[in-house]
């Protein structure tokens, strides 16, 4: 399987790798606006977490602080994923293989 994710992002060259690469999440503050970023040199946004329905300042000011944790909870397991399939100790199975353990 390939592993790496192509872009059309203007001034960015590269691809991103599955395998070995980071994520990172951005707070901007001033903006009310958590993003998830790859981090290959500079920091590319694919993703923002929005935990609110209306695009209002109020609305993204209530749920900062949980958008900010829920996207630093998914950069580190993310990261530590990578981490541990880099360890010959550590056995990281597929997840097609989660599912035949807890009986679904």
């Amino acid at each position: 399987m390939d592993a790496t994710i192509s872009h059309l992002f203007d001034f960015v060259s590269g691809d991103f790798d599955m395998e070995t690469g980071k994520l990172s999440c951005i707070q901007r503050r001033k903006y009310n606006r958590v993003d998830l970023c790859f981090a290959e040199g500079v920091n590319v946004v694919f993703a923002q977490i929005k935990l609110h329905s209306r695009d209002s300042f109020t609305d993204a000011n209530a749920v900062f602080s949980d958008a900010t944790r829920l996207g630093t909870e998914i950069v580190r397991r993310w990261n530590r994923c990578a981490e541990l399939e880099q360890r010959p100790d550590v056995l990281v199975r597929p997840v097609a293989d989660t599912n035949k353990d807890v009986g679904l």
